[in-house]
């Protein structure tokens, strides 16, 4: 399997992974070279390249045109897998409260309790 794939399994969008492999495979990479290699619009390939950069595994500098570096693959997945650990603990926590909320003796849930 592929890094693209994999990081789709971890979570991330068709395009982002996609556009994080290319730039994971050619580091110091363009927009436009970014768009070449992954087939991703170049009218929708700054939205993506910003969502990365907002998530902390993309980097750009400063000069004209902008060319873009990944992160450390290793620390991209660790932030990926801490980011659906959380989700999970969240989850599991609402979970317990709705199981406490309900009163099997009037077989009725007190959301309001819950949230």
């Amino acid at each position: 399997m592929d890094t693209m794939l994999y990081l789709q399994k971890l979570g991330l969008t068709r395009y982002q992974s996609s556009v994080l492999s290319a730039i994971l495979a050619k580091q110091n990479s363009t927009a436009l070279d970014i768009s070449d290699t992954t087939g991703v619009p170049y009218t929708k390939i700054y939205f993506v390249l910003d969502s990365l950069r907002y998530m902390g595994f993309v980097t750009a500098d400063i000069e004209r045109p902008m060319r873009f570096r990944a992160g450390n693959i290793e620390e991209i997945v660790d932030r990926l897998v801490k980011r659906h650990s959380e989700s999970l603990s969240r989850i599991k926590r609402v979970g317990e409260e709705v199981k406490l909320a309900y009163r099997p003796a009037s077989d009725e849930f007190h959301l309001e309790k819950a949230f």
